[in-house]
């Protein structure tokens, strides 16, 4: 268990799941968030992705899965990623900790020399 600050809010360790460890630049990815068999049934968590430790998104669900869609991959997206959820809503900027296990992700290529749509479903 991590807590956020001395007023020990705590955050607790989810499992993450996402693409293979290369994703092209401009490619969009998907990464999953869960806490199956980690949390109890029922009543909503809040759910963050954390790249190298530090949160970046935060998801408010019931279900024990949260998806998170990072779009148009450039070579700042390349890192570790986990899980990690809590009971009650926290500042992402100050939720850190690593989840159950991690995924590296390194964004592979050149950046385009222009701009080309990308879509993702």
């Amino acid at each position: 268990i991590f807590y956020k600050d001395a007023a020990r809010d705590p955050v607790y360790p989810a499992r993450v799941f996402g693409p293979s460890s290369h994703v092209k630049v401009g490619e969009c990815f998907e990464m999953k968030c869960s806490t199956f068999g980690l949390k109890k049934e029922g009543g909503k968590v809040f759910v963050y992705l954390c790249k190298n430790g530090v949160a970046i998104e935060m998801s408010q669900t019931k279900c024990q899965d949260s998806f998170f869609l990072l779009k148009s991959a450039t070579k700042e997206h390349s890192g570790n990623y986990s899980c990690v959820f809590s009971r009650t809503e926290q500042n992402v900027s100050e939720v850190k900790g690593d989840g159950e296990n991690s995924i590296f992700i390194q964004v592979i290529g050149k950046s385009p020399d222009h701009i080309s749509a990308q879509s993702c479903l």
